[in-house]
């Protein structure tokens, strides 16, 4: 569950925890309090992120993670902290829930009664094979950005645009995309 932190963004929502501290404290103390081992990622890495999901799906896998593959409709709360996940193929109790929605953060606002703020914006990449030797560092000026992918790949991004969940390609995103590289 990832709460943004009302006191870095512009001002605190007065909700209030048992301490008085803010909700947001709150619930860090409490991810805190239950959570047994963790992944801290710092600096600026670029890796393989389908090989990434899988390693750590594995290793929550590995520490009795349950993987249920079924479309959340809500939760069940007791006592005001969830006590389970509402599925399509049934109810999953559960100590802690997490809800990687990313930018589908809509539905889960009536259920946690939370006002978030998400919405989707529409970015484009460009993978390439250039020929002869691949680029030997990842490069970045801007928005623009070249990432080595495995020997003979480059990706290009990234362009960014208020589109909403639209997946199409574009021309002028890809002109965007080869000018900057061009630059870089």
């Amino acid at each position: 569950l990832s709460v943004p932190n009302p006191d870095k963004l512009g001002g605190n929502t007065g909700r209030r925890g048992n301490g008085g501290g803010t909700r947001y404290n709150s619930l860090q103390v409490e991810v805190r309090r239950r959570l047994s081992k963790g992944l801290l990622i710092e600096g600026n890495y670029s890796l393989d992120s389908r090989a990434f999901h899988f390693a750590i799906a594995a290793a929550a896998r590995d520490a009795g993670a349950q993987f249920v593959n079924a479309a959340v409709t809500g939760v069940i709360s007791r006592a005001g902290s969830v006590s389970a996940a509402r599925t399509s193929s049934g109810d999953y109790a559960c100590d802690i829930l997490v809800l990687a929605t990313g930018p589908w953060v809509a539905e889960t606002r009536a259920w946690l009664d939370l006002d978030l703020s998400v919405a989707p914006v529409k970015g484009e990449m460009l993978r390439m094979r250039l020929p002869g030797r691949n680029i030997s560092h990842d490069f970045t000026h801007g928005l623009i950005s070249l990432y080595r992918r495995g020997n003979d790949e480059v990706w290009i991004g990234v362009t960014r645009e208020d589109a909403g969940f639209d997946e199409s390609a574009t021309g002028s995103g890809r002109q965007t995309l080869i000018d900057g590289a061009a630059r870089i």
